[in-house]
């Protein structure tokens, strides 16, 4: 007796789980098929805004440094400190390290968009073949080459600024290390050429950081507008 309520006990329990599974599942692949790559622009999007906030932060960190040393000095025209030089170069670190923090992010949602453009483009592909109207898939096949033809361009703006930031980082990397072998008014000033050049490639990528961010932008905006077509949704 005890065996057969035990068996009916583990055909119950399986038979709920029958149950229940499809319908986890319909839940996790409800929404629409971009919503994931629109998720993670987005989050690149502002990782683009953070980049460009710690380069213009490297920028000023820079001008203070600069500005704590007198490049002429009252006596015998000796290089001397006019400002907290340590403070200063520890600020100059920390944006520094803000940057490489920023790379990091930025290359793990890098990847993350190409792997949910890669689902979301082959669940259209595979939703295009199934299509009996010829009709539906030609016009289907165009919105998805469209869109196919946008994710490239943001890929290779992605690319090319990923490709800026990692020689930015190696060349104030070494910047940094030069620093803090002598941190002093006369090593700082030694490398004042060296020190107006990241100020002004910590501008310049500030600003490639932000253009990148307009341009996720509007990506993001043509990913909510390309839902793939199906018999069921009207085309406009």
């Amino acid at each position: 007796m005890t065996t057969q309520r035990s068996s009916l006990s583990t055909f119950l329990a399986l038979a709920l789980l029958c149950t229940v599974l499809p319908a986890l599942n319909s839940c996790a692949s409800s929404g629409k098929p971009a919503d994931r790559s629109v998720e993670v622009s987005g989050r690149l999007t502002s990782e683009f805004e953070a980049l460009g906030v710690n380069a213009n932060a490297v920028s000023a960190a820079v001008d203070v440094l600069r500005g704590s040393v007198e490049r002429q000095g009252i006596i015998n025209r000796e290089n001397v400190a006019v400002g907290d030089i340590d403070s200063a170069f520890k600020s100059f670190r920390k944006a520094v390290e803000g940057v490489r923090s920023s790379k990091k992010q930025l290359s793990s949602s890098r990847e993350s968009l190409e792997s949910s453009m890669d689902s979301y483009l082959a669940r259209w592909d595979k939703d295009i073949a199934s299509y009996e109207s010829e009709d539906l898939r030609k016009r289907s096949q165009e919105r998805r080459d469209d869109s196919l033809a946008r994710f490239t361009r943001i890929s290779e703006e992605l690319t090319e600024s990923g490709q800026r930031v990692d020689a930015y980082i190696a060349r104030i990397g070494d910047l940094e290390s030069a620093l803090m072998n002598e941190l002093t008014p006369g090593g700082v000033n030694a490398l004042d050429g060296e020190l107006t050049k990241a100020g002004e490639d910590s501008k310049q990528l500030g600003a490639v950081a932000t253009q990148v961010a307009a341009k996720l932008r509007e990506f993001v905006g043509s990913l909510r507008a390309s839902t793939p077509a199906t018999p069921n949704t009207p085309q406009p």
